[in-house]
C-alpha cells in the first residue's frame, strides 16, 4: 500500500521521497494505518464448530 501511494506522489508531484517517508507524511497528516485481520484457516474453523456442538450437548 505505501509502494502505491509512494508512485502517486511521485507521478502526481514529480516529487521522489524515500518511500518510509510516506508513512510519516499520512501520520503527520492525521491518517493512521488499518489492517484487517487474517482469514481463519479452515481447520480452525472446522475446531469452532465442534466446540459449539459439544458445548451445547454439554461434554
Amino acid at each position: 500500500m505505501g509502494a502505491d501511494i509512494h508512485a502517486y506522489i511521485l507521478k502526481q508531484f514529480d516529487k521522489n521521497d524515500h518511500p518510509d517517508s510516506i508513512y510519516y507524511l499520512l501520520k503527520h497528516m492525521g491518517f493512521s494505518w488499518i489492517t484487517s485481520r487474517s482469514k481463519q484457516s479452515q481447520q480452525t474453523q472446522d475446531n469452532l464448530k465442534l466446540k459449539r456442538s459439544l458445548r451445547s450437548l454439554d461434554i
